[in-house]
């Protein structure tokens, strides 16, 4: 079981059922193959989230956040704190997911970044689970957005609303789901 990356107040840690790998290729979009210390000298190579850690914002304020460095731009212009209530997490804003740490998407319409070149704001998404959102619970998702790919709770996927592809972090897609596009695993 391996959880989260980013350790928010607001978000409730998503353990996920991994599987045994001999390389990435047998890993799902949004998993690569890791090794893993379970403890009791049980060293094994995983499948498990392809995503970057954040960094935890206390008390919601950018200033605690590593800066975003954009050539020509100032850090506070383009740092965030994305945060519910209290904690948040440290982002960036950006035009695509090229912009954003491995595994993250550049979720559109999260928060108005004031930009018109830098519209939306990093979220991590690859791997990231979210069974008890899907079925009413807490918030387990980053960016918020949560939707089932398939019939079981345990299917669902965190998501980031986009305008294409470019915003989604590697094999996820931008898609149609539910009126909306969403970056979805293939």
């Amino acid at each position: 079981v391996v959880p989260q990356p980013v350790a928010v107040p607001w978000l409730t840690a998503a353990p996920v059922c991994v599987s045994r790998c001999p390389d990435d290729r047998k890993c799902p979009a949004g998993f690569r193959c890791e090794v893993n210390d379970f403890g009791g000298g049980v060293v094994e190579r995983v499948c498990t989230p392809d995503v970057a850690p954040g960094a935890v914002c206390p008390g919601g304020f950018r200033d605690f956040c590593p800066p975003c460095q954009v050539p020509g731009r100032d850090p506070l212009d383009t740092t965030l704190c994305l945060s519910l209530d209290g904690d948040g997490y440290c982002a960036c804003t950006c035009a695509s997911s090229a912009d954003c740490p491995q595994g993250w998407a550049c979720h559109r319409g999260l928060v108005n970044t004031e930009d018109p070149t830098r519209p939306g704001a990093c979220v991590p998404l690859a791997g990231l689970r979210c069974a008890d959102q899907a079925r009413g619970g807490p918030v387990q998702c980053p960016g918020v957005d949560c939707v089932s790919v398939g019939v079981a709770p345990g299917d669902a996927v965190c998501t980031s609303v986009c305008a294409s592809d470019l915003d989604c972090p590697g094999a996820y897609g931008c898609r149609v789901s539910g009126g909306q596009r969403l970056c979805l695993p293939p």
